[in-house]
């Protein structure tokens, strides 16, 4: 699906949006939302295969974030109103993509819409929200919806070596301690390193039923919530591939 084969999970959401850009029929505005998913892989992905443009920062993708922890009217009119008219630099499309658009104000919303019903051709507005329940119904109305079922996530080139790590800890506890050694090169980025160990166990679970696999699941989130709570990292690891060692 071109620009959508590095992100996983939610085909059915990446072949309609594939489809709309193959035959010209892309829609001004779109919500893409989904609890307990993250909008913000695939929306990205999106908006790269609408401005034909897979450049890390492209000038015709803008993002719209609030200056405080929402988004307030102060925020639509300075990011999205005074610059969806300028023409787009490279292409034929500009793509503004509003991040947690579920947190715009009533007001914001409402400074929104009149740029949603009649806003220039070239521009294509995505709210990226957990909540699309968050939306007034004039602003629903007037977008495409496009509920995420799991939550998109873009493949990364260490995929596979963190995987390995996960298999070489089967090999006793030794090398449950090892494995913990090894996932320090992925400290920096060890929420992003723990879901790509969480998809491996989903992909388990759905193609063989594996029901060891969702407690597998259940064991590494248990282990993302006492990193954010500070836990010692080694120690975490070390604890994480010894309970994932007895869920075999």
């Amino acid at each position: 699906m071109g620009g959508f084969d590095g992100v996983l999970g939610n085909d059915d959401i990446k072949r309609a949006m594939a489809a709309a850009i193959t035959h010209g029929r892309i829609a001004p505005a779109y919500i893409i939302a989904g609890e307990g998913a993250d909008p913000a892989a695939i929306g990205l992905a999106f908006a790269r295969a609408i401005v034909g443009d897979a450049a890390e920062n492209h000038p015709d993708i803008i993002f719209v974030r609030g200056a405080k922890k929402s988004i307030g009217t102060a925020d639509i009119r300075e990011q999205i109103l005074a610059a969806a008219h300028i023409k787009p630099y490279s292409g034929a499309r500009s793509v503004f993509i509003v991040e947690e658009a579920c947190g715009m104000s009533i007001a914001a919303q409402n400074a929104l819409l009149k740029t949603l019903e009649d806003g220039p051709p070239h521009a294509v507005f995505l709210l990226l929200s957990k909540n699309p329940g968050a939306f007034l119904p004039t602003v629903l109305s007037r977008c495409v919806l496009f509920k995420l079922s799991t939550a998109a996530r873009i493949k990364s080139e260490n995929d596979g070596e963190i995987l390995q790590i996960v298999l070489n800890a089967l090999g006793g506890i030794a090398a449950q301690f090892a494995a913990a050694r090894a996932m320090e090169t992925y400290k920096d980025n060890i929420y992003a390193a723990l879901d790509v160990i969480m998809w491996h166990f989903r992909d388990k679970m759905v193609a063989d039923m594996d029901i060891a696999a969702a407690r597998k699941i259940r064991i590494v989130e248990d282990i993302k919530t006492k990193l954010k709570q500070n836990c010692n990292f080694l120690l975490a690891m070390e604890v994480m591939f010894l309970r994932l060692a007895r869920e075999r």
